[in-house]
């Protein structure tokens, strides 16, 4: 395991007893002085790759805080040593981050360094300002980094603390390591975290997919959408960017979303799936499995309007992205031929682009939608053989 010790001070580096280590320089945001943003503190964070291919805290450096309250970092920029111990395997990548909090102890910014290796009886130095948030800086923003050690940054790879408990059980193993490796098995009773968006590829997963978000912008709720990279223990790859062309009835869904936010290192996602009252919608269409393939039946419409909301009421998304099961399901949206994640169009459209398998192994699917402040599971079940007429091998729902 990766470990590494903390120097702090005026790097005299003496040349009779060489170093093996990492400057960090740490200098202010580029748009205001780190005094303005409200930046009190830094705190070291250094991960390195475990044998369950996720990102765990070095502990002998990792927790370190630096009083900056009053310091102008662009002026004054903050130094760091970060040195090696016996155990470290110097040719293995350390992910050193440092965190800027303020005067409440929220996570405001970050200076990002990349992923390094040390290299014998030499110092590297690498220097960045801090990249401030937008969403986290917000007062009651989302948090990223929990209480008990786990650090889960939009755009860095989760680093979890290696205890198996708390905020750590939020971050699983890849799942080659959870087949073969003891001590990377997932904690007892859970299932496999297939559809969260958690840093790890599980079945059924897409990497680098598009999901919805929700924020308020401009004063209202927004509906925005952000990748979820979902490899190598990077969950997100931002923070959600709202858009405001994409204001909702309420603020219901803004509030429950960021609810979730607060706990660190969870999907958002399957939190709000989890708390937030649902209705259902069944949806059947009818496929052709002739000559050992499966599609829709030849002229249907593979497209339903969803009820005749208007406005704000139209504004739609896909929780789950637009691959479920066998079928690419998503919203009809204007200048697109193709489903989409979110829409504003109106009335809200669901349509099915494709449908793939094994002719005789089409199993229903379940997947989560919003229409305006409402959130629908729609049980998606596929009828085989095509009958007489049109109107008889269309997409159909029903319950709304």
């Amino acid at each position: 395991m990766s470990r590494a010790g903390l120097v702090l001070g005026a790097l005299l580096l003496v040349a009779c007893a060489p170093r093996t280590g990492l400057e960090l320089v740490v200098r202010g945001p580029q748009s205001t002085t780190s005094v303005v943003a409200g930046i009190v503190e830094l705190e070291l964070v250094v991960g390195h790759a475990s044998y369950c291919e996720r990102w765990v805290a070095d502990t002998a450096a990792t927790g370190r805080r630096f009083d900056v309250a009053k310091r102008d970092l662009s002026r004054s920029p903050l130094h760091i040593l970060v040195l090696p111990v016996t155990e470290t395997d110097l040719a293995a990548d350390v992910r050193p981050l440092v965190l800027a909090r303020d005067a409440s102890g929220h996570v405001v910014g970050v200076a990002r360094f990349g992923a390094h290796s040390y290299r014998f009886e030499k110092v590297d130095r690498y220097a960045t300002g801090i990249e401030l948030f937008n969403e986290g800086r917000a007062d009651g923003g989302p948090s990223y980094a929990a209480s008990d050690g786990c650090v889960c940054l939009p755009g860095e790879p989760s680093i979890g603390t290696g205890k198996q408990i708390g905020c750590d059980q939020a971050l699983p193993p890849s799942f080659a390591r959870l087949a073969d490796t003891a001590g990377c098995e997932l904690p007892a009773g859970a299932d496999l975290p297939s559809g969260a968006c958690d840093g790890q590829l599980y079945p059924g997963e897409t990497e680098m997919r598009d999901l919805p978000c929700f924020s308020t912008r401009d004063g209202a709720c927004a509906l925005g959408q952000r990748v979820c990279v979902d490899t190598g223990g990077r969950a997100w790859a931002g923070e959600c960017a709202a858009d405001p062309m994409l204001a909702l009835p309420s603020g219901t869904l803004c509030a429950a979303f960021l609810a979730c936010q607060q706990t660190p290192c969870a999907d958002p996602l399957a939190c709000l799936k989890r708390n937030t009252m649902h209705r259902t919608l069944h949806c059947t269409l009818r496929v052709d499995e002739q000559g050992g393939k499966v599609s829709a039946c030849s002229g249907s419409s593979t497209q339903v309007a969803l009820g005749s909301a208007t406005g704000a009421g139209c504004i739609a998304s896909m929780l789950d992205g637009i691959a479920v099961g066998a079928a690419t399901v998503g919203w009809k949206a204007e200048g697109s031929g193709a489903a989409q994640v979110t829409s504003a169009f109106c009335p809200p459209t669901l349509q099915v682009d494709s449908v793939s398998g094994k002719p005789g192994a089409l199993d229903p699917t379940t997947f989560t939608i919003t229409v305006g402040d409402q959130l629908y599971d729609v049980e998606l079940a596929y009828a085989v053989g095509c009958g007489q007429g049109k109107a008889a091998n269309d997409l159909l729902c029903v319950g709304l």
